[in-house]
């Protein structure tokens, strides 16, 4: 793999934390220029995951069917599409349905790339893959919230669908240039149902979906319920762009923790499991101070919980699909971004962040401990 393509690889699979982070900081705006609740606004969120989860099992699908390129080739074309409809709407409910559209292609920097890195690397290589991955991930939210708040401050919300556009358009271009066909010659092609159905019968595989679901959850109410909190507490909307830094630098550590201690042999299993209870612990802290500025701080803890966990489910939850990557990869996305989609709907219509923490955090370590 050359070093262009370790890049390109890089920026896809930031992508879609780019795009979506550099989204949240307008939901206020958008409820002021559509005229439309908070709550509402927020649902512009859960609905993108419910798309991004149908765009996992069919950009999976079409890497085993069609070819790893192909389908990224396709999948950016869907998401211009998108953004460049979405610069154009008056009306809140044609947004949503650009939103969505969006979502769908931007769901291919998910399982596209961890296809891809499945491809390249196994076992122990592929842990230390997705401990750079982490490190990746933390850095993602950083970058689209600061971005965000900027452009809206700056240019007004308009301005986030033009970045998005470029944004595609060079990552299209990029991987015309640069993306080699990955998937193995020897690959036969597999039947969706029959991998659904032993999917379905595997209780750890079915956990695990659940903390991915889980630690995401915790994550993205925040950029979900934030503006809003802020807001309600009385400060401007550009401390938003600060706290993104400081969630950014939790997960950041988190990441560098836990490649330190992959490269020392910890067991994955053992880090998961602190993980969960670390982040217990700070959902209560963050409870007792959901009236208060300071919540930021055992928010910063749980996304290094997220930074810690996240890359040591990823590298080995689908250890026993290797025959099917692509599909079993797509499935097991639909999966946890339907859940992460259904969870962000019930915090859009609650809109109780620290709530939100709180319940999600304890059903996880209930889901831990049951292994």
């Amino acid at each position: 793999m050359t070093q262009s393509t370790r890049l390109l690889l890089m920026a896809l699979l930031m992508f879609p934390q780019i795009v979506e982070t550099l989204y949240s900081p307008i939901l206020p705006a958008l409820s002021s220029a559509f005229a439309v609740s908070e709550a509402a606004a927020g649902q512009t969120l859960s609905l993108y995951f419910m798309a991004f989860a149908f765009g996992i099992v069919l950009w999976g699908h079409l890497c085993d069917r069609l070819g790893r390129r192909i389908t990224f080739i396709l999948a950016l074309s869907v998401y211009a599409v998108g953004a460049v409809m979405a610069l154009w709407v008056t009306d809140f409910s044609a947004l949503l349905i650009c939103r969505m559209v969006m979502a769908l292609g931007a769901a291919i920097g998910s399982i596209g790339t961890q296809t891809v890195m499945r491809d390249a690397y196994s076992g122990e290589a592929l842990r230390k893959t997705f401990a750079i991955v982490g490190i990746l991930m933390a850095i993602s939210p950083m970058l689209g919230i600061f971005m965000g708040t900027l452009l809206e401050m700056h240019l007004g919300y308009r301005a986030i669908f033009m970045a998005l556009v470029l944004f595609a358009l060079m990552l299209l271009l990029w991987t015309m240039l640069s993306l080699p066909e990955t998937r193995p010659h020897n690959m036969q092609r597999v039947a969706l149902l029959p991998i659904a159905r032993a999917m379905l019968k595997d209780g750890v595989l079915l956990r695990q979906m659940v903390m991915i679901a889980g630690f995401n959850l915790m994550l993205f109410s925040y950029y979900q319920l934030a503006p809003f909190w802020l807001t309600d507490l009385g400060y401007p909307m550009t401390l938003f762009s600060y706290t993104g830094l400081l969630l950014g630098t939790g997960s950041l550590l988190g990441a560098l923790i836990n490649r330190r201690c992959t490269q020392a042999h910890v067991p994955a299993r053992t880090l998961i499991r602190i993980a969960t209870m670390v982040l217990l612990i700070s959902a209560l802290m963050a409870f007792s101070l959901r009236h208060s500025l300071w919540l930021l701080l055992p928010m910063g803890i749980m996304t290094l919980c997220y930074g810690i966990a996240i890359p040591n489910i990823l590298a080995h939850v689908l250890d026993d699909y290797h025959n099917a990557r692509g599909t079993a990869g797509a499935l097991l996305g639909l999966g946890y971004y339907l859940l992460l989609g259904l969870g962000l709907m019930l915090s859009a219509i609650s809109g109780h962040l620290a709530g939100t923490l709180l319940v999600t955090a304890l059903f996880m370590l209930c889901i831990n401990l049951s292994e």
